[in-house]
């Protein structure tokens, strides 16, 4: 990875699901550590145990945020940044043991945008992420228009030719989900990852499917062809598609 400072990431501001995350790590339990955090602040979480994993990533919406070792398996993945075009836009957060606090300013010299160390991953994750986002991903406009469909995420507004549709949280946060990123598909982990914040439990395709099934509802009141954007694929999940 280049020392320069990364180009924007065109996606948003952090909020939640801003930015495409992926945490990279050799230790399970760092790693549900991290993603627990992560998730829990309403980002979409991709993990991998070994570069050769991650070097592969190939998630549909481009990685804004990556969170990892110095090192894996031999391999400086600072350097292994510099040619792989799809980071050129990732901040990047770096774990360090706490024994080798010197692995965080080599990791600072290539490139790496903050450095955290493995003791205070539950105290300190957050406070970096936030800090990092805030100085390398770009603002987004808070509202968005498609045709006769607004979409105010601030003021937690939607509407359809000027009429106000009354989502429940879980409903409007579904629908932020999906209208952020047109044309990408959620599966239902994802969904239920973002919205509930959790992956478990019997029926989660059920609860998804009911939850879009009631906002389609409350935007065909005032334009069906609107609430037909909102496409699903059978056995994989939903998106939003114009």
């Amino acid at each position: 990875m280049q020392s320069s400072r990364p180009a924007p990431v065109s996606s948003g501001i952090w909020e939640k699901n801003a930015v495409g995350t992926l945490v990279v790590h050799k230790h399970g339990a760092i790693r549900a550590r991290v993603r627990s955090l992560l998730v829990g602040e309403g980002f979409v979480v991709d993990e991998a145990a070994g570069w050769d994993v991650a070097s592969g990533y190939r998630n549909s919406r481009a990685p804004g945020l990556l969170v990892t070792a110095p090192f894996l398996e031999g391999v400086d993945v600072l350097s292994s940044l510099v040619h792989r075009h799809q980071w050129e836009s990732a901040a990047v957060i770096v774990l360090v043991p706490d024994g080798l606090s010197h692995l965080g300013r080599l990791a600072l010299d290539r490139g790496a945008d903050d450095v955290v160390l493995e003791s205070c991953i539950s105290r300190d994750l957050l406070s970096h992420v936030r800090a990092v986002l805030r100085r390398c991903v770009a603002v987004r406009p808070r509202a968005l228009a498609f045709g006769p469909l607004d979409f105010d995420s601030l003021a937690r507004a939607v509407r359809v030719r000027g009429t106000l549709i009354a989502l429940t949280r879980l409903e409007h946060d579904l629908l932020e989900l999906l209208v952020r990123r047109p044309g990408d598909v959620f599966s239902y982990r994802e969904i239920l990852e973002h919205v509930w914040g959790r992956t478990d439990g019997e029926g989660h395709h059920a609860t998804v499917h009911e939850h879009v099934r009631r906002v389609r509802n409350k935007l065909a009141e005032e334009d069906p062809e609107v609430a037909g954007w909102l496409r699903s694929l059978r056995a994989v999940g939903y998106l939003f598609r114009p």
